[in-house]
């Protein structure tokens, strides 16, 4: 996540163009949560098209670490304080996490 985090802090790429660029992994999520909420419609349209191709498998097993990006996987990483956190700041992004976690996998 270092580098969408040095993105941020310079303020120096649109949010269309951080949700284009940030890694599609649960840690730039989760970053993207507490960070830029309006960006994760995009990343999760980004990660919905490429969850079927099974990138980003490595688990470290803390939760933290980059993992599966389908729909469960997600739903399973999310905790609850992480949704509510997204209905104050950005409703259309919790939303579209909740909807995300809801698919059926293809």
């Amino acid at each position: 996540g270092l580098p969408l985090e040095i993105g941020i802090h310079f303020d120096k790429m649109s949010e269309n163009e951080l949700a284009e660029t940030a890694p599609l992994t649960r840690r730039s999520l989760k970053l993207l949560i507490y960070q830029l909420p309006r960006c994760i419609p995009k990343l999760l349209q980004r990660m919905g098209a490429d969850a079927s191709n099974d990138i980003n498998q490595s688990d470290g097993g803390d939760g933290e670490e980059d993992g599966s990006i389908d729909g469960q996987s997600i739903a399973r990483f999310i905790k609850p304080e992480d949704i509510a956190h997204l209905m104050r700041e950005c409703p259309e992004a919790a939303c579209a996490l909740l909807d995300y976690c809801s698919l059926k996998p293809k």
